[in-house]
């Protein structure tokens, strides 16, 4: 996941960089880090996952609350539930469309 991608995702959720630095257990460093666009740090591990798991759920058109309701569960419910919706949030709206 690239710095742009980061900061879209953070964008689209409405949070600050130090918010986003507590939900992803880094610190405001990192993410102003990754943010930066002359730089090729990015995301790995955990931080990693959690950022991937958020990204699907957007994409595939779970609704920023619901994405933003999930992160209070803390990050293993995050990252189970973001999948699961998506998936789900998939097929409803593929259903919806063959209608």
């Amino acid at each position: 996941m690239t710095g742009c991608e980061v900061r879209e995702v953070r964008e689209q959720l409405g949070l600050n960089k130090s918010q986003w630095a507590l939900i992803l257990n880094v610190t405001y460093q990192t993410i102003h880090r990754w943010e930066a666009e002359n730089t090729r740090s990015e995301p790995t591990g955990t931080a990693r996952a959690v950022l991937a798991a958020i990204k699907v759920a957007l994409d595939e058109g779970v609704p920023v609350d619901r994405v933003r309701a999930r992160l209070a569960m803390g990050i293993g419910t995050l990252i189970h539930t973001a999948l699961t919706e998506a998936t789900q949030w998939a097929k409803h709206t593929s259903r919806r469309k063959t209608d």
